[in-house]
């Protein structure tokens, strides 16, 4: 497994937002991108997840340029505003649903279920209680959860941790690296602690630029 990133440029107007940022990631990097506000950060992990295009440069996940629909299987983007899930359902209907839509197996599922029950406690909780009545922090390990089903080679997170308390940050970083030690992740997060929880890989944008 192995991300390619090359010459990436973006613009907006006369405003330029990246310049010529290059990145190697392999199988089990998980890369903290850092950066001031108004660094390039949002607009870097849009454009790896596709929403927006770059003006130049590639992308390329294992071979798979980012403008080939296959890129778009084999990622998830995931951010903090949890978006796309159902607030009248419960965890569990959410997860029915996002499993169905992407031919998840029952016994699969369930084996995952018991898996995230094991290493979060509260998981169960957020699989019986409707969506909207969960708190912030319990919502986006739901999001995380379903938007991960499909199994990514790919995952980018926008602040992934900010609204967990200290345990439940811990038993969840403790499952993603357990997970996903045949995976990319490259995450953004303005909690400095976190690094040294998580991450193997740090870079840095200044300007659009990355200077580390």
């Amino acid at each position: 497994m192995n991300l390619k990133i090359k010459n990436i440029d973006k613009h907006f107007k006369s405003k330029n937002v990246l310049s010529r940022v290059n990145l190697n990631l392999k199988n089990g990097d998980i890369c903290h991108l850092g950066g001031a506000n108004g660094s390039g950060k949002t607009t870097f992990l849009k454009i790896l997840s596709t929403i927006i295009t770059p003006d130049n440069g590639s992308i390329v996940l294992n071979g798979i340029d980012s403008l080939n629909n296959n890129y778009k299987k084999n990622i998830s983007w995931i951010t903090e505003k949890n978006d796309g899930l159902f607030s009248r359902l419960s965890g569990v209907e959410n997860i029915n649903f996002f499993a169905s839509l992407l031919n998840v197996s029952q016994q699969k599922l369930n084996i995952k279920i018991d898996q995230w029950e094991q290493q979060i406690p509260i998981f169960s909780e957020i699989l019986r209680t409707k969506f909207y009545q969960n708190s912030t922090g319990m919502r986006q390990l739901l999001s995380y959860f379903c938007k991960t089903l499909h199994d990514p080679n790919f995952i980018i997170l926008d602040e992934p941790f900010k609204a967990l308390d200290k345990q439940n940050k811990e038993n969840f970083v403790s499952l993603l690296k357990k997970n996903h030690e045949n995976k990319i992740i490259i995450y953004s997060s303005h909690q400095e602690e976190d690094n040294d929880l998580f991450c193997n890989k740090n870079i840095k944008l200044l300007r659009g630029k990355i200077v580390s």
